[in-house]
């Protein structure tokens, strides 16, 4: 698919058959059937993954790759880019980012109130 997870699992696993799915539903699912030996995926996603399926999964929520991700703006807005820029440094240099990050992809405090899957 192209993504930096199959990039990374081709790149680290090289005596590994690496499978390449449409999407998560089904890395997910080879993994619960063990048809796979582990799901690489976005944080959030493990995280989410690994708390609707505990008896089946263990995570490693710490990443291992970088991905650099963007953010778009139309064309002839400097000041827009500049507030966008200063405010993305300021954030992540910030006590507030280390904060909510916990909260939503390591303490996840907020789990409790999503409803139960049926």
């Amino acid at each position: 698919m192209g993504t930096t997870a199959d990039q990374t699992a081709t790149k680290m696993f090289k005596n590994a058959t690496v499978k390449k799915f449409d999407g998560s539903a089904m890395a997910g699912l080879e993994l619960l059937n063990g048809n796979a030996v582990a799901v690489i995926h976005e944080v959030p996603w493990v995280a989410i993954y690994n708390k609707r399926n505990p008896e089946k999964t263990y995570t490693v929520l710490k990443p291992f790759t970088t991905e650099n991700l963007g953010i778009a703006i139309p064309k002839g807005n400097p000041e827009l880019v500049a507030a966008v820029n200063k405010f993305v440094a300021k954030y992540k240099a910030s006590p507030e980012y280390k904060k909510n990050y916990d909260y939503w992809f390591v303490d996840m405090k907020w789990w409790d109130m999503v409803p139960a899957k049926k």
